[in-house]
């Protein structure tokens, strides 16, 4: 996939560049991750739904109806 999508909704994109940083700097920037992401902040803007589920949710998504990240367990 590419970034194109992202970048158009202004959506900031973090990584690490794992061609051009050695081996030592992605990890130190790994290491900085924890301080800088509220994990928790994270964590109440996902849900996890079973496939089923999915089919009701997917039309609403499709309106731009629901916010944060949708996780598909496929083994609920």
């Amino acid at each position: 996939t590419t970034v194109m999508p992202f970048i158009i909704r202004g959506v900031k994109l973090w990584g690490i560049d794992s061609v051009m940083l050695s081996k030592k700097r992605r990890e130190f920037v790994w290491s900085q991750v924890s301080s800088l992401v509220d994990f928790q902040l994270l964590e109440k803007n996902i849900k996890i739904v079973n496939l089923e589920s999915l089919l009701n949710i997917f039309p609403e998504m499709l309106k731009g109806k629901t916010s944060g990240r949708t996780l598909v367990d496929l083994s609920k």
